[in-house]
């Protein structure tokens, strides 16, 4: 559309997909050059900081907008996102949880063989190795507690497509409920690539011995950003599959056992159990082990039952049931 345009205007450009095909062709290389122009005198005036304080403002308010324009151009389609109604979608979906479940079981149980083996917190065991006085196994002390933080790092972007593999199912159901959820579920998942890639690197000065550099990455905020996202957006999609009975008889009891895995890991918490510090579970036996990774086994239960309903509900995805008024079918008039 532009030629030499700057970064902003190229990344403001690839956004615009947010917009129907015909608004992007009639309004896209305008809105491109007003934002290319705002975005000079912004930084010109306040800097960087007014730069992204400008980004933020433009980028809620493209989602608003362009949840209006296809909302209007497709008269009551409540969706955004070109994976809404898609069987594919909901099969990767389904896929998707059950094998981030597996993964983040796996990551579970590397992170608790490793504890056990080595009877003290993995960092207190990375810096005695790096001083030369452990007598451990490279494999367990570097190896281990980096496969599992990678896995672990894995199972939440894959989680969070099992969630966008809902909102495909859920979208011809549901109206502003599952357009938002997916909204959040596609940011969320944006910033998890990004902590993937973060974390990748931390892994990275972890085995290459350069443990004091470990607090120097910006980019772990992030996490703390994709956090409420991925809940929002797990709430919204729950509540409008448990709504809409999109899930069949099924609808409650994966979401339901998700939530009660979660809720009891807070009980555990506040009930003074060592949920966070596995050493002092390990060393206080199986039993206090079991209850501590029980909300684990809970959660990871849910997800196992979504996948598998979703994966067996993605061969029945209605064509016409949902569909929007701007798609013909066979002439007639839908409301």
């Amino acid at each position: 559309m532009m030629s030499g345009s700057s970064r902003s205007e190229r990344v403001y450009e690839a956004l615009l997909c947010a917009y129907p095909k015909d608004f992007r062709a009639a309004y896209g290389p305008q809105m491109v050059q007003v934002f290319g122009d705002l975005c000079r005198a912004q930084r010109e005036r306040t800097g960087l900081i007014g730069l992204a304080l400008l980004w933020v403002r433009t980028v809620l308010d493209l989602l608003r907008t362009a949840a209006s324009e296809r909302t209007r151009t497709a008269s009551g389609a409540t969706f955004v996102l070109p994976v809404a109604g898609s069987p594919r979608m909901v099969r990767w979906g389904g896929a998707a949880a059950i094998v981030g479940s597996v993964f983040s079981l796996v990551a579970t149980a590397l992170t608790v063989s490793s504890v056990a083996y080595l009877k003290e917190p993995i960092p207190n065991a990375l810096w005695a190795y790096q001083d030369g006085g452990s007598g451990y196994s490279p494999f367990i002390v570097l190896v281990h507690p980096i496969v599992s933080e990678l896995l672990g790092t894995l199972a939440v972007l894959l989680f969070v497509t099992a969630f966008i593999g809902l909102y495909a199912l859920v979208s011809r159901r549901s109206g502003g409920t599952a357009l938002f959820g997916g909204l959040l579920m596609c940011v969320g998942f944006a910033m998890t690539v990004v902590f993937a890639a973060s974390n990748a690197y931390r892994m990275a000065v972890i085995f290459d011995g350069r443990f004091g550099q470990i607090g120097t990455d910006p980019l772990m905020v992030v996490a703390d950003l994709a956090l409420p996202a991925f809940l929002g957006g797990a709430l919204l999609l729950s509540f409008a599959a448990a709504r809409t009975r999109a899930l069949g008889a099924w609808s409650m009891l994966p979401l339901l056992l998700m939530f009660a895995g979660t809720v009891l890991r807070l009980v555990l918490i506040r009930s003074g159990l060592p949920v966070q510090h596995l050493p002092n579970a390990v060393q206080e036996g199986a039993v206090t082990l079991l209850l501590v990774h029980t909300p684990e086994l809970v959660t990871n239960t849910g997800w196992v039952l979504l996948g598998w309903v979703m994966w067996r509900r993605s061969g029945e995805v209605p064509v016409d049931e949902g569909t929007p008024a701007a798609v013909p079918q066979g002439g007639g008039t839908q409301e």
